[in-house]
């Protein structure tokens, strides 16, 4: 994640040779919607660079017939 010196998400670089383009998308709208504290270099904001791991698991779907 590339964060200003607002704590804005300017850009979002996914790594993850085999992860599927839906899953790459849905990471990549998440952060960009979040907010962060900007880092500080002697007490002034600067921007940063920081890596997030982030885990998908898949989980079966419950039929709508189970969910009545």
């Amino acid at each position: 994640l590339f964060i200003d010196e607002s704590g804005f998400v300017q850009r979002v670089r996914v790594e993850g040779a085999g992860l599927p383009p839906v899953l790459k998308e849905a990471a990549a709208s998440a952060f960009q919607q979040a907010r962060f504290t900007p880092g500080q270099v002697d007490g002034q904001a600067v921007r940063s660079l920081i890596k997030v791991a982030v885990t998908f698991e898949s989980q079966p779907v419950k039929s709508f017939d189970r969910m009545r």
